[in-house]
């Protein structure tokens, strides 16, 4: 856990376990302090507003919304102010993301590909990550670290934006680190299982 982003509180080399995933996957992947804030940030990049919607699945958890809410306007139906699309393979199980890409097209929807549960497709397909405007994941799901996230993307401008914002997010993911540090030394005693909800983000 401590080599995903708190060597950034130090010193501003690059993560190991960043880079090598960067060369399994062949594409840049831009960590931050979870994926939720990778979510944020991307769609503050691609120039979205609260004037704008999002298309999203009925099933999000709270904390994404609440996430999501902050930049754009969630919504369970198209309209026409619906600018992207939130794609969410829930439980691991991958969309129908060629007839969700045809759709997108058509009306010019940004997607975000939202890979907390699932990095991959069928074998013989491309990994799911490469897919979409925008692909945020979780290490958590994927590597036993309790915090860490991270995104890739095939738009350059948009790319070049996140390693920007990446930077700030990474000073918030080394605080956070301290904090989730102290709650594992049981500090806080009673006070310990809201410390963990505002951490993770649920409490306003």
């Amino acid at each position: 856990m401590i080599d995903l982003y708190p060597a950034y509180r130090k010193t501003t080399r690059r993560s190991p376990f960043i880079s090598l995933l960067s060369r399994l996957w062949g594409r840049e992947v831009i960590p931050f302090f979870s994926a939720r804030s990778a979510m944020l940030t991307g769609l503050e990049a691609f120039g979205l507003s609260r004037l704008d919607e999002i298309f999203v699945p009925p099933y999000l958890s709270h904390c994404v919304l609440s996430t999501i809410s902050r930049t754009v306007f969630p919504a369970m139906a198209p309209s026409p102010r619906t600018r992207a699309i939130l794609v969410f393979h829930q439980f691991g199980f991958p969309q129908r993301i060629e007839m969700i890409e045809e759709i997108a097209r058509e009306n010019r929807w940004i997607i975000i590909n939202d890979c907390a549960h699932t990095l991959f497709t069928e074998a013989e397909k491309r990994p799911l990550f490469d897919w979409g405007d925008l692909s945020v994941f979780s290490f958590a799901k994927i590597y036993p670290c309790g915090l860490g996230g991270g995104a890739v993307t095939n738009r350059t401008v948009i790319a070049k934006r996140l390693l920007e914002a990446a930077s700030g997010d990474s000073r918030e993911a080394a605080a956070a680190f301290d904090f989730y540090r102290e709650i594992s030394e049981g500090c806080y005693g009673e006070r310990t299982p809201l410390k963990i909800q505002s951490l993770y983000g649920y409490l306003p």
